[in-house]
């Protein structure tokens, strides 16, 4: 992390100021890859079928997730100046301490987003995006669940067709489900609730068509 960030400084600092500012949205189709941390907001974890005292019930717990890495990549359409539609895989692997039958989540999602693009005349671009689609986790059991987000970011232009900058994001999901066993030896019904922020650094090249 620390060697993007750097590699991203040097970018910025040493690229002439000469780059046309015409140039600083891709007509057409793009590819943009991140890499950053992977911050759970959403941590608890229902229990169904875990009550005291072996009566079944609802038991509700926390689970404490470690920072993780985010990674991923966009391909994306320029609509228009403004807007472009894209196509977004991202995974997000946290440690946690649990009893979820993994000590890492990993989820994986596939998201359709709209992304606008404040029209600037400038290196500079600030844009926000927002979008719906499907993740899926390493959970045993109901590991599929529908997903939303939203991302803010800024790039800027250090060659032409090529750019550079930081994002922000958020995904939602409605949860996993999954099954565990109890000190009672039940067969206990596990959702456990997701969501989680990224703070990426990302690269965007045009593709030239």
């Amino acid at each position: 992390m620390k060697t993007c960030l750097l590699a991203l400084s040097a970018a910025l600092l040493l690229t002439p100021s000469g780059v046309r500012a015409q140039d600083a949205v891709p007509s057409n189709a793009y590819l943009q890859v991140h890499i950053g941390a992977s911050l759970v907001t959403e941590e608890e974890v229902r229990f169904e079928g875990a009550g005291a005292k072996g009566v079944p019930g609802v038991v509700l717990r926390e689970v404490d997730y470690d920072t993780g890495v985010a990674f991923g990549g966009a391909f994306g359409y320029q609509l228009s100046p403004m807007f472009a539609a894209e196509a977004e895989l991202t995974a997000r692997v946290n440690d946690f301490d649990g009893n979820l039958g993994d000590d890492a989540l990993t989820v994986t999602s596939l998201m359709a987003n709209g992304v606008l693009t404040a029209p600037l005349k400038s290196s500079v671009r600030p844009y926000l995006g927002a979008g719906v689609g499907f993740a899926y986790s390493n959970l045993d059991g109901s590991n599929l669940a529908l997903a939303w987000g939203a991302k803010a970011g800024l790039l800027y232009l250090y060659a032409p067709g090529r750019m550079v900058g930081f994002e922000a994001s958020y995904i939602g999901t409605d949860g996993f489900g999954t099954e565990s066993i109890d000190a009672a030896d039940r067969i206990v019904d596990v959702h456990a609730e997701y969501g989680g922020a990224a703070l990426l650094v990302s690269w965007r090249t045009n593709l030239g068509f």
